[in-house]
């Protein structure tokens, strides 16, 4: 006898062996026990999760001996033939290769008027519908809309997008859902136990993690360690066989990441790539313990894990915060999308590692960089020109080396005096009492200024080149960030209602949700400036007049000529 694949010997033949999907088996079951059976459904749902078993049981439910019921015996020889394949009344349509209006004319228009030749009902089951042509769709349209009494459609598809609304109008909607860890683990189990195999737990669960979401491919997956494993199947082998990334190198990546280790995350991943892992298996991976550290962090935590590792995510996850854990997961999420466009993926790991390694110190306001500290620098002899902060956002520059002068001479009495009243930054726009919460805001979104132009800059460049002329100076109230421009076309751009609420709403998603409101102010200029800047301009404006007096003069001297003055 050929061997029978594992997902195709234990297709379940009952609705109550369909895992995962009661919302949909119930109400079948429902319709059928109270005859309200319709004319078309469609399966819509992920692959492998039960749309084409589900279909076939709905045949046998209405072609079996003793019904329609909505417990077919499976024993009858209705049941058989539907089981085996060869019931010549319930026909089976790949879309996927019959995809043209001939194939839909020939398979079901021309031969769906005829009664059934041995069952109750013909059941026309079309797998992978979305992928039939639009004249194909035409063409059934009029026969979905009004199919003989003897006639039941079952539209399979992982698309339903793409199927047009006239057909998903005529139809009735069952979305199957992705199956979860916890079914995927007992639906091995139920195989391993029936085979007469055994299995580390560490082993189903990687097999299931491997699956996502597909019983269909878990039992593919099992079948190809059983292959390799023999009677008993470990972690080790599900490891080596499916090329699972070891735990142990994605942990050195997280850790890395909590100690800000740049080197040592790039190095791990490495290490990933070296026993043969691909690049979007080591983001995935790494994506995947992230998630898992999101979930431990915020208490969501996944009780299908042992208690093992439970603690151990629990410990680890302490280290970050939920913000910093979701932007790790952003980057990691950018970094697959944009796989398929890079030529160089090893580049966009090693980018994706850095990222990451240096996220919690670029998101959290108590980490060194973003704590505000100053480091003090030693006195020099002959210090270099450096700004001398005047106000929040506004700057001065050094004095000369003759303004010095003039400043430490004897003369300068009340220098005391004024060397404080130069270093004490202006007071003018600043409250007088600071809340710890609100000053801390303000030093987060000052650390993280650059990322959230970057990401304005994602949908609106104008939109970033006038955030480049603002500067976040202060936060007033609970959430009202001031932004100071320093010119006034940006500052009048940024009046934009849509613009500023946009602005708002990317600040928000850095804070965590936290909701800002963002008020704008020119910054002030320097009278200084202006009162040192002012007799320089007259002095010139002067020059230019008495030079042009001069010119004057000399051509009438030339031209044996007089200067006549207007108006005399």
């Amino acid at each position: 006898m050929a061997h029978i694949a594992l997902y195709r010997k234990y297709r379940s033949q009952t609705f109550e062996d369909v895992i995962g999907q009661q919302h949909v088996t119930q109400t079948l079951q429902n319709a059928i026990r109270a005859g309200k059976v319709a004319h078309a459904y469609l399966f819509c749902g992920p692959r492998g999760t039960g749309k084409t078993t589900t279909a076939r049981l709905l045949a046998k439910a209405l072609n079996c001996e003793q019904g329609p019921t909505p417990t077919p015996c499976d024993r009858c020889a209705m049941c058989v033939a539907i089981r085996e394949g060869r019931a010549v009344d319930v026909i089976e349509m790949d879309a996927a290769s019959e995809t043209g209006i001939d194939d839909v004319r020939e398979t079901i228009i021309e031969n769906a008027q005829y009664m059934p030749q041995q069952a109750r009902y013909k059941v026309y089951i079309i797998d992978e519908v979305h992928d039939l042509s639009t004249k194909a769709f035409d063409a059934l349209l009029k026969t979905l809309e009004e199919p003989p009494p003897h006639v039941v459609f079952v539209l399979a598809t992982t698309e339903v997008q793409r199927v047009p609304v006239t057909i998903r109008s005529r139809c009735i909607r069952f979305d199957f859902r992705r199956a979860s860890l916890e079914d995927l683990v007992l639906r091995i189990n139920t195989v391993l136990e029936r085979e007469g195999l055994t299995a580390e737990p560490e082993a189903v669960q990687a097999i299931a993690r491997a699956a996502d979401g597909s019983f269909r491919d878990a039992l593919s997956l099992l079948e190809q360690v059983l292959a390799y494993a023999g009677g008993h199947v470990d972690y080790e082998t599900v490891r080596s066989v499916l090329g699972i990334v070891d735990e142990e190198a994605v942990g050195a990546v997280i850790n890395a990441a909590a100690r800000g280790d740049v080197g040592k995350a790039l190095m791990a991943a490495d290490e990933m790539l070296r026993r043969g892992s691909s690049v979007r298996t080591v983001l995935e991976a790494v994506a995947q313990r992230v998630r898992d550290l999101l979930y431990a962090r915020v208490g969501a935590l996944d009780e299908s894990l042992s208690v093992a590792q439970l603690s151990a995510l629990k410990a680890l996850a302490q280290h970050f915060t939920p913000d910093t854990l979701s932007r790790m997961l952003d980057v990691l999420v950018r970094a697959l999308a944009q796989l398929r466009n890079v030529p160089q993926q090893r580049v966009l790991l090693d980018m994706a590692m850095v990222q990451i390694a240096r996220m919690k110190q670029e998101t959290e306001p108590t980490s060194p960089i973003n704590s505000g500290q100053t480091v003090v620098q030693p006195a020099a002899a002959t210090p270099p020109a450096a700004e001398v902060r005047v106000g929040e956002g506004a700057t001065s520059p050094a004095p000369s080396r003759s303004e010095q002068a003039q400043q430490a001479s004897p003369q300068a009495a009340k220098a005391p005096a004024s060397a404080s009243t130069a270093v004490k930054p202006s007071t003018e726009t600043t409250p007088t009492s600071v809340d710890a919460g609100t000053s801390e805001l303000l030093k987060l979104i000052q650390g993280r200024w650059e990322q959230i132009i970057a990401r304005v800059a994602e949908r609106s460049r104008g939109g970033a080149e006038v955030l480049r002329e603002a500067s976040p100076v202060r936060v007033e109230g609970e959430n009202t960030v001031v932004l100071r421009f320093r010119t006034e076309f940006s500052y009048a751009q940024m009046q934009s209602e849509k613009r500023r609420q946009f602005v708002e709403q990317t600040i928000s998603r850095f804070l965590g949700g936290r909701a800002v409101t963002i008020r704008c102010e020119m910054q002030r200029a320097n009278p200084a400036s202006q009162s040192a800047n002012q007799p320089s301009n007259d002095k010139q404006q002067d020059d230019e007049e008495i030079n042009g007096e001069q010119y004057a003069q000399e051509v009438a001297q030339t031209f044996n000529g007089y200067i006549e003055l207007e108006g005399g």
